[in-house]
């Protein structure tokens, strides 16, 4: 499963100490940092330059920060919810955060981003341009997708949030990249390619496999899978195995068996999460369920 780089017994925020949770995607890392202090933090560090680049959106307004590049002061200001800013890391980069704020990024290497954007048919080395704090309403929705697996990473699938990182990652180089792309708008699967997927799902659903891996097993990229796939089925591949699962606890709560042991038995880290996942497929939590289709 994911792990965060905060822990449970976490310091509350304060002007010295933010919230820091992190998660791996198979391609991509997610930050969220916050702090609630109106006066925001001591003035950073610079962050040391590297080969990737970093998407950062508002989950709230933001008042006030100073950044600099390269030694230079580039902003002053505040951002709306949503804004949006993109940076490459391979400047140098210095920021103070002068009020409280709320944020996720996406960081991603350029070598990464160069092999999604050839996937989608780029013929030259793609960049990022920065949209300068516009707000972007898609990446803040996915931006907030990305929250509860932040929270509780436990609980967190590779599926899910490699799809959300795909998904994340399609949308910058389609709308801030500097080479022009081909997002395939349809894509299927054949007969046999959507039977290899289901059959993997299923072999490994207790398993945390990547988009990647399924993908590969049918021989295709993971972009094309992922649209040909929700093509075919109507879900995501997260969706439908999460759908597979739930089917599959049904025979079991109706056999009498603890609601505990069916939640280790389908690949949930514990009763709470099988009840809370079981509760929002279905419309009523797994004891309920039994109750209405008992014996």
């Amino acid at each position: 499963m994911m792990q965060s780089a905060a822990r449970p017994d976490r310091p509350p925020p304060t002007a010295a100490f933010p919230v820091i949770d992190r998660l791996d995607t198979t391609h991509a890392s997610i930050t969220r940092m916050r702090c609630d202090e109106p006066g925001g933090l001591p003035p950073a560090p610079v962050i040391a330059s590297q080969d990737a680049f970093s998407a950062i959106v508002q989950l709230r307004p933001f008042a006030a920060h100073t950044l600099w590049r390269d030694g230079r002061q580039v902003f002053a200001g505040g951002h709306a919810e949503g804004a949006l800013a993109i940076t490459s890391l391979q400047q140098s980069w210095r920021c103070h955060h002068r009020a409280s704020f709320d944020n996720v990024r996406l960081q991603v290497g350029c070598d990464e981003l160069q092999a999604f954007a050839r996937e989608h048919g780029a013929r030259a080395p793609i960049s990022l341009r920065n949209p300068e704090g516009d707000t972007d309403a898609v990446m803040l929705s996915l931006a907030r997708a990305f929250l509860p697996s932040l929270e509780m990473p436990a609980q967190a699938s590779r599926l899910f949030l490699d799809q959300l990182a795909n998904a994340m990652l399609a949308h910058l180089v389609a709308h801030y990249g500097s080479a022009s792309v081909h997002m395939l708008k349809t894509a299927t699967l054949s007969r046999r390619q959507e039977a290899l997927a289901k059959e993997y799902l299923v072999a490994h659903a207790g398993e945390d496999v990547s988009i990647e891996m399924v993908a590969a097993h049918c021989n295709l990229s993971r972009s094309y899978f992922i649209k040909a796939f929700k093509q075919n089925t109507g879900v995501t591949p997260y969706r439908w195995l999460l759908e597979h699962r739930i089917e599959q606890s049904k025979g079991l709560l109706r056999q009498g068996i603890p609601i505990s042991e069916i939640a280790a038995r389908s690949g949930f880290s514990d009763q709470s999460h099988f009840t809370r996942i079981f509760s929002g497929v279905v419309g009523i939590p797994p004891a309920k369920w039994r109750n209405r289709n008992d014996l």
